[in-house]
């Protein structure tokens, strides 16, 4: 029973670790996905910035052309096309804000590493405890057969009791977010399609103000 148990255990422990390591793989790869969605999109705003800055500039020179031989016809088509070009980058500063509020909702990469960071300290910790425990109960059974006086043996009953306290804390913590990082777990493939659908959006708003500005 011992070396099917130890086998079991090492199977058990190879899996995962497997698991592990693909887990860490999927993070990594929406982790940069994130980051290139992050960069483009403030790229993004930078273009209608500077958008922005043409078009007033345009309203000022415009303003400073008008001569008295100018119609109010005139004036009217200058104008509304400028409002046009504004309208058209407000158009725009909506839809970047929307990309970027999906991006905020999906964003959940960061806080989800955070947490398995956290799961594998506390258990790293757990298995610490569980081998002081250990040594503490072999410790505690060569005091019982020894003549150590009776208040040692109670010390390390104490002792070893407190040991046993601090695992069960530090289980609670780990196993809750464990359950966290689970449940995100199961989302990573719908995260990382949507998150690959926003750089397509993202690309799209990119091509459509390339386009409009290379109309005017």
């Amino acid at each position: 029973h011992s070396k099917l148990d130890k086998e079991m255990s090492r199977v058990a422990k190879t899996r995962a670790g497997k698991e592990e390591d693909a887990k860490d793989k999927v993070l990594g790869k929406l982790r940069a996905i994130n980051f290139r969605l992050r960069k483009k999109l403030k790229y993004l705003n930078e273009k209608v910035e500077k958008a922005i800055d043409r078009t007033e500039t345009k309203r000022i020179l415009a303003a400073r052309k008008r001569a008295p031989k100018d119609t109010a016809h005139m004036i009217r088509v200058k104008d509304k096309e400028i409002d046009n070009a504004q309208n058209q980058i407000e158009s725009y500063q909506v839809e970047i804000h929307k990309l970027q509020t999906k991006i905020d909702e999906i964003s959940q990469v960061g806080k989800m590493i955070e947490i398995e960071q956290e799961v594998r300290e506390h258990k790293s910790i757990v298995s610490e405890l569980k081998k002081e425990i250990k040594d503490k109960e072999l410790l505690l059974k060569n005091l019982a057969k020894s003549d150590d006086p009776s208040y040692k043996i109670k010390n390390m009953i104490n002792e070893i009791r407190m040991w046993k306290e601090k695992i069960a804390a530090r289980q609670e913590l780990y196993e809750k977010n464990e359950n966290n990082v689970n449940g995100q777990s199961e989302r990573l493939p719908e995260i990382e399609k949507e998150n690959e659908e926003l750089m397509g959006q993202i690309q799209s708003l990119d091509a459509k103000i390339d386009l409009e500005n290379s109309k005017k």
